[in-house]
C-alpha cells in the first residue's frame, strides 16, 4: 500500500508539468496580434506521392457503388456477341423511354451479358423489372457495381 502511495506522489508532479507543457504548446500557435502564423511541415516525398495516388484512384472510381441491375440476356458461344447486340437494340426499341447509356453489355468469361439500369436498391429495380419481365421472361435482378444514377427530383 505504501508503495502505491509513493508511486502516485512521485508521478503527480510529472502530470502537472505535462499539463502546463501542453498549454504552452498551444500558446505558440495562437497569435494575439491578429496576424497569421505559418507552420512548415516537413514530410517524406513518398507521402505526397501516396496521397496523390490515392486521390487519382478515388477520382477514377467516383460515382461507382454497389447496386442492382436487371439482367435480360446471358449466353456463350460463337454467335453470342451478335445476339447480345440484337437484344440490346430490341430492348431500346421496346423501351424507348429507357436511357441508352444505362444498357450495358459485358463479357464475363465465357458469358456475354446484357444488363440494364442503375438502381441504388432492390426496390427501385423492382419497379422496372415488372415491365421488363413481360417482354424478357428470363430476366432477373442482379447485385453488381453500378454507375451512380442522378437523383430524381420529387415534384
Amino acid at each position: 500500500m505504501k508503495i502505491k502511495v509513493f508511486i502516485l506522489l512521485w508521478l503527480l508532479p510529472f502530470a502537472a508539468i505535462a499539463q502546463s507543457d501542453t498549454a504552452s504548446i498551444f500558446k505558440i500557435f495562437r497569435d494575439t496580434t491578429g496576424g497569421r502564423k505559418a507552420v512548415n511541415v516537413h514530410q517524406d516525398p513518398l507521402i505526397r506521392l501516396m496521397v496523390d495516388r490515392d486521390i487519382t484512384i478515388n477520382q477514377r472510381h467516383r460515382g461507382i457503388a454497389d447496386g442492382y441491375r436487371i439482367q435480360i440476356f446471358s449466353s456463350f458461344g460463337n454467335d453470342s456477341r451478335e445476339r447480345s447486340k440484337d437484344i440490346r437494340i430490341n430492348f431500346l426499341t421496346e423501351f424507348s423511354n429507357f436511357d441508352p447509356v444505362r444498357v450495358y453489355s459485358s463479357y464475363e468469361p465465357p458469358f456475354i451479358k446484357v444488363r440494364v439500369g442503375d438502381y441504388r436498391n432492390r426496390h427501385e429495380a423492382l419497379e422496372d423489372y415488372r415491365e421488363i419481365v413481360e417482354k424478357y421472361p428470363d430476366s432477373y435482378i442482379v447485385k453488381t457495381r453500378i454507375n451512380y444514377p442522378e437523383l430524381k427530383a420529387e415534384e
